[in-house]
């Protein structure tokens, strides 16, 4: 059974199911089942403080998410810090506009009752056993994954609060038929266009330009003349110590370039001179 429960776990689709799940309460802040509020929040929504570790959770989930979609490509945007403050910034807006959409619903008085709740639970074919609801699989599945039954639970009622809410918004929704025709008539739309060549060069060669209006117009557009500076360098590149191996130098040719160097090899003289001086 628990080798069942596992592979379950390790499910892709189960895993995003709570990875949801989990978000919704992470962004809400449920009763403290996951973190506990600290003197450092990282921003405040209309008096709701977003803490840090709900920040952070969130980032991580941000992180997971981004190196799923992007492949190969995440590593490029982790490694930098531009890259990790992007994150970190898309999942604090994330979590404002959860608090905010968890304030308007509150304003609105949407709420979801304990067997709307009970119903979506029993609902989900991840908790099932031949299409009926097993409660020993849905205890050792959120077991297996360190989730709290009561905050799972509420992370369902927030969710299905959200979906009210965003129901409630988009389907009031509604077009005028003018605006159906006028946006039918803009994406079906066409074109004719017709293309003409012209020859420029006859008009070059009725065209004439003195010296000074060629010296006034480079004095004013200086910057289209002037080329980045170049070098252009060429140089040998020798290895002394191989070519040292190669040469053999005898006694007597050392001797004689020290005599001809003889100079190279000397300092001048110098003298001390201690005088005593008596007097009678």
């Amino acid at each position: 059974m628990m080798d069942n429960i596992r592979s379950t776990a390790n499910n892709p689709f189960i895993k995003i199911l709570l990875a949801v799940i989990i978000l919704s309460f992470v962004l809400t802040g449920v009763g403290g089942y996951l973190f506990s509020s600290g003197v450092n929040d990282a921003a405040e929504v209309n008096g709701y403080k977003i803490s840090r570790a709900q920040l952070e959770q969130a980032y991580q989930q941000r992180r997971a998410q981004l190196q799923k979609d992007m492949g190969d490509n995440f590593a490029s945007l982790a490694s930098s810090d531009e890259g990790q403050k992007m994150i970190r910034q898309q999942a604090l807006n994330v979590l404002i506009n959860q608090a905010l959409l968890d304030q308007f619903a509150q304003e609105l008085g949407i709420s979801a009752g304990d067997q709307q709740i009970r119903d979506a639970i029993f609902a989900l074919p991840y908790f099932q056993t031949d299409g009926k609801f097993d409660n020993k699989k849905y205890v050792e599945l959120l077991t297996a994954n360190n989730i709290d039954a009561d905050a799972f639970a509420e992370g369902i009622r927030q969710n299905l609060i959200n979906q009210q809410l965003r129901y409630s918004i988009q389907g009031t929704d509604f077009a005028l038929e003018s605006e159906v025709k006028d946006f039918a008539g803009l994406m079906l739309q066409s074109r004719n266009v017709r293309l003409a060549s012209l020859d420029i060069q006859p008009f070059l060669e009725k065209e004439t330009v003195s010296d000074e209006e060629l010296k006034a117009f480079y004095d004013q557009n200086t910057s289209m003349f002037i080329a980045p500076a170049q070098v252009k360098v060429s140089y040998i590149q020798l290895e002394a110590q191989k070519d040292l191996s190669n040469i053999t130098i005898s006694d007597d040719e050392v001797k004689a370039y020290y005599d001809s160097n003889i100079s190279e090899f000397t300092v001048p003289g110098q003298k001390k001179i201690q005088s005593t001086c008596l007097s009678r």
